[in-house]
């Protein structure tokens, strides 16, 4: 099991930005999270975490023993139920052999945010105190790294940067990293559609209502007017302002035509391969479309967004998990649908439970009102590469009858017909429950066997259940 997800970046690319988006968008209040309160969990250079985790002083320990022993740290939080979000800046680099400094067992993937270097370039030369010259040089030193001083003890530890483009190569190129990434123009001009697709993948809420007040509330100009009427403490002490301008394309107006001529010299394959320049090596203000297969490498389909005429359907995530959800594997009438007794859950059990859909053979996906409330969900669990059964529970029970299952599942059906290679769909249900044997045959189930199976839990007595089966041929001409 892991738990981290990793927000990733070269410095100066918007990962503070994105930072105060999640948290808006977890709090979602009714006005702008305090800039300096920010709780998305330490960075990965923090001390203190390495040191907690450690149980000793890490200030006894070279900067490469710290190294060494950093994947460790962050594999600890492999058993943990609830997912965290930790800022890093650290390249995806190897400490140990074979193992990647932010471990194997704790990682569940990685957003990475990517900016154009034309632009990170005046940024860190304000952010690192340095002249433009500098910043380019640092940015294209392959061996640079932050807080590279062993005989200054800070509150974070030393951390590889390598040039900015083994930086980004480092983390887009991993193996075996679940990875999705974004550019820091696309959230500026299309920010609904980016921040919706980092929020599929960071599995959380998707309702397009709470995700522009989030928006809304991270914009620059809403954070830079906190810095200014109260300062920003992660602002490095030599710097004028954190959130200076957060613009794209005002490198045109910062940077020399010789400097830029340097940061494409050192930069240009990748600059290339990001869409940043055109086909004749030119440098766009307004980045090129680039391939998806680039940008996501995500072997489960966790970002499935379905709509029906009432509802949507997407996977539970941790922040759905409230009371009404653990209750409905408490309810003795819920689970008597199912034939379980009640499971006496709590939340941690209830995570667990969420934590086994891997999104490539099992499915548990969420339906919503479109105003964002959840009334039930929908199991789909394979059972060969073309086969699957599914699990509706309907947790509202003033939705009871009144044809939810009509509205979700020809929507469901559509789309693993379509886009999961299912050709066909099986179907249990206690031969006593005339209204959900009625719903089947509606849908178009044809009725395979009946078999005894165990005893009924209500009554005791021998239970019979009606098994069916839906093709999708049969489906696609019932259509």
């Amino acid at each position: 099991m892991s738990s981290l997800y990793w927000l990733a970046s070269y410095p100066k690319s918007g990962n503070t930005w994105f930072r105060s988006f999640l948290q808006n968008l977890l709090e979602n209040g009714d006005k702008p999270v305090d800039i300096n309160a920010l709780k998305t969990g330490s960075i990965a250079s923090a001390r203190s975490w390495l040191d907690d985790c450690l149980g000793f002083d890490s200030a006894d320990l070279s900067a490469d023993e710290i190294d060494r022993l950093r994947p460790a740290v962050y594999d600890w939080d492999k058993d943990t139920v609830e997912l965290g979000y930790h800022k890093i800046h650290d390249a995806y680099t190897f400490p140990v052999a074979g193992e990647p400094l932010v471990g194997v067992h704790g990682t569940k993937g990685a957003l990475y945010i990517v900016r154009n270097p034309l632009d990170v370039a005046p940024s860190c030369a304000n952010h690192f105190q340095c002249s433009l010259d500098q910043a380019i040089a640092y940015m294209g030193d392959s061996k640079f790294s932050l807080l590279n001083h062993p005989n200054r003890l800070k509150l974070q530890v030393r951390q590889h940067l390598l040039s900015w483009s083994d930086h980004v190569a480092s983390w887009l190129d991993a193996a075996n990293l679940k990875r999705l990434v974004i550019r820091y123009e696309d959230m500026h001009a299309n920010p609904l559609a980016t921040f919706t697709q980092a929020c599929q993948f960071l599995e959380l809420p998707t309702d397009p209502v709470r995700i522009k007040q989030a928006i809304a509330f991270s914009d620059f100009k809403e954070l830079s007017r906190q810095e200014q009427e109260k300062g920003f403490k992660e602002r490095p002490a030599k710097a004028s302002l954190f959130f200076r301008q957060g613009q794209s394309g005002d490198w045109q107006n910062k940077l020399s035509a010789e400097q830029i001529v340097q940061i494409i010299a050192d930069h240009g394959p990748m600059m290339r391969r990001l869409g940043y320049l055109d086909e004749h090596g030119h440098a766009l203000v307004t980045p090129q479309p680039v391939a998806e297969s680039l940008l996501l490498n995500n072997d489960d389909k966790r970002s499935i967004l379905l709509e029906t005429q009432h509802f949507l359907l997407r996977p539970i995530c941790d922040v759905d998990v409230n009371d009404d959800y653990i209750s409905w594997f408490n309810d003795a009438a819920i689970q008597q649908g199912l034939n379980h007794v009640p499971r006496g859950w709590q939340r941690e059990q209830t995570l667990r439970h969420l934590r086994q859909f891997n999104y490539k053979d099992s499915f548990h996906l969420g339906i919503f009102r479109k105003s964002g409330i959840l009334v039930g969900f929908v199991t789909v669990q394979r059972l060969s590469t073309a086969s699957a059964e599914f699990t509706l529970v309907i947790g509202d029970k003033s939705l009871w009858g009144k044809g939810v299952p009509d509205d979700v599942l020809p929507v469901l059906f559509d789309h693993f017909f379509a886009d999961g290679n299912i050709e066909r769909f099986y179907g249990q249900v206690i031969a006593t429950h005339h209204r959900l044997n009625a719903m089947m045959t509606r849908l178009g189930f044809e009725l395979e066997y009946r078999q005894n199976e165990g005893k009924n839990i209500s009554t005791g007595e021998p239970m019979r259940l009606n098994h069916y089966i839906l093709h999708r041929q049969n489906w696609q001409h019932r259509k």
